[in-house]
């Protein structure tokens, strides 16, 4: 009889557990029912505000109706003010970033300083080696990496206040603080190496252009520069075009004595980069005297050869 009650008591204890396991896997599954359904409700509320910021970072630019430095730089001083915490900062200066040619500052250097000064000091420094290897707080240091990076492709150097600027932003060690070294060490280095320099900005006028671009080209020192306008000729020009032609005057004297039943050929069109400014340009092209006599001699030859045939 003892062994008979103690198998019921196990058997109870056993189909009590089962039912208390059971019945907790009920309750994890309503549960985990409640939280996905919270979870799904927080991603629409995401949605909702990143909307909601996309019109209130666009905002600030449209609302302008004159695109200047001035009036850009108002609007960064208007996003600083409107919120102490400087939430949405990275999105608002991407939006920012992609405006700053129709307001015409993509290559003023005060406005990239306003642009990095919209990050919050102090908060982002890294406090150990592994923050700053592990690029702490990425996606700002990020921004500010791309903030750099369209300074350089527009040909600025940073200066010694960018600089603390964003060592107070990312501390000593931060990645878009080396960026910004490397940028201040190659980039005096590369602005003065080429031989033929450029001025900056570049004239807008054609002609101006043309005689840069020659002069670029054309390096031997006996080169002349000609300019043919269409208002000088004798009969009345609609068009008020040029061209403008670069000879040596050795290239004068064989052009001289070029025969007259042997073609010249223009070749081109090909581009010259002056910046961001580009000109066209062709090449006078004709065979030389010894390529001339090569092809009369092969003539006579197959002459000779169809003879004895």
């Amino acid at each position: 009889m003892n062994s008979l009650y103690r198998i019921f008591n196990c058997v109870s204890l056993c189909s009590e557990q089962l039912v208390s396991i059971h019945r907790f896997g009920i309750l994890r599954c309503a549960v985990g029912f409640v939280h996905t359904t919270a979870v799904c409700g927080k991603s629409r509320h995401e949605t909702e505000e990143q909307e909601r910021s996309v019109v209130l970072r666009t905002r600030f630019f449209d609302e302008v109706q004159k695109r200047n430095k001035e009036t850009f730089l108002g609007a960064l001083e208007t996003f600083k003010h409107r919120d102490k915490y400087r939430r949405g900062s990275v999105e608002f200066i991407y939006s920012a970033m992609t405006r700053m040619e129709e307001f015409s500052v993509e290559r003023d250097l005060e406005a990239y300083k306003d642009l990095i000064s919209l990050f919050p000091p102090g908060k982002m420094i890294p406090s150990n080696l592994f923050q700053a290897e592990f690029m702490h707080y990425p996606k700002h240091q990020q921004c500010a990496t791309d903030v750099l990076q369209q300074m350089e492709d527009n040909g600025l150097c940073p200066d010694d206040e960018m600089g603390r600027i964003l060592y107070d932003r990312f501390g000593t060690y931060g990645h878009a603080v080396r960026k910004y070294q490397r940028m201040l060490y190659w980039m005096p280095k590369f602005k003065h190496i080429s031989p033929f320099p450029l001025p900056n900005p570049v004239p807008e006028d054609a002609l101006e252009l043309a005689l840069l671009a020659l002069k670029r080209m054309a390096v031997d020192p006996q080169n002349k520069i000609d300019v043919f306008r269409a208002e000088d000729l004798p009969a009345a020009a609609t068009d008020k075009c040029f061209i403008a032609s670069s000879q040596a005057a050795e290239q004068q004297r064989l052009l001289g004595e070029h025969p007259a039943d042997t073609p010249v050929y223009v070749e081109g069109l090909h581009n010259c980069w002056l910046r961001k400014q580009c000109v066209h340009y062709f090449i006078l092209k004709a065979d030389t005297q010894k390529s001339r006599a090569a092809e009369n001699n092969d003539d006579e030859d197959d002459e000779e050869g169809n003879g004895e045939i």
